[in-house]
């Protein structure tokens, strides 16, 4: 009756979302496929012709936390998209915003997806895109704490 996104490491299951990830659907099918999930919400039947599925990757750049980015240029995400076996780039974060408004995991600050059906081609991409995102991070100065916050872990052994 609808989308269930099971988040799993090998065969466990670690995370289970009763929606799905909006990170994947040109692996999954393109438009076909998203034609097919509104005809499930609206009339409840799955038409989907999966014969054709392959194998596809979603290879992640994170980033530091407490560091403002910037988008990449245009012109280098183009090329990137160009690539043979390349599906989408997607830029994940807001850069108008600080970075503290954006929900993103402990272990980093999601930057970019590359999705692909070569994991090398998404290795290499992804470092392309790494090396423009490190060349011109800016560091932001973090919030102050008040007084009595200092004071008190000037206090603390």
């Amino acid at each position: 009756t609808g989308m269930l996104n099971l988040e799993t490491i090998g065969a466990k299951i670690i995370e289970v979302h009763l929606r799905f990830s909006d990170q994947f659907p040109d692996l999954y099918g393109g438009r076909p496929w998203v034609e097919a999930v509104i005809r499930l919400y609206q009339e409840g039947v799955w038409r989907y012709d999966d014969n054709g599925r392959r194998t596809g990757y979603s290879v992640v750049l994170f980033g530091a936390h407490g560091v403002r980015f910037t988008h990449p240029p245009k012109e280098l995400i183009g090329e990137i998209k160009a690539m043979p076996e390349v599906t989408s780039v997607q830029i994940t974060f807001h850069e108008e915003w600080p970075p503290s408004w954006h929900s993103m995991p402990p272990g980093g600050f999601r930057l970019a997806i590359v999705n692909t059906w070569d994991l090398d081609t998404g290795m290499r991409a992804r470092e392309r895109l790494a090396l423009n995102f490190w060349s011109t991070q800016q560091l932001y100065k973090p919030r102050r704490l008040s007084r009595s916050a200092d004071k008190a872990s000037e206090a603390t052994p």
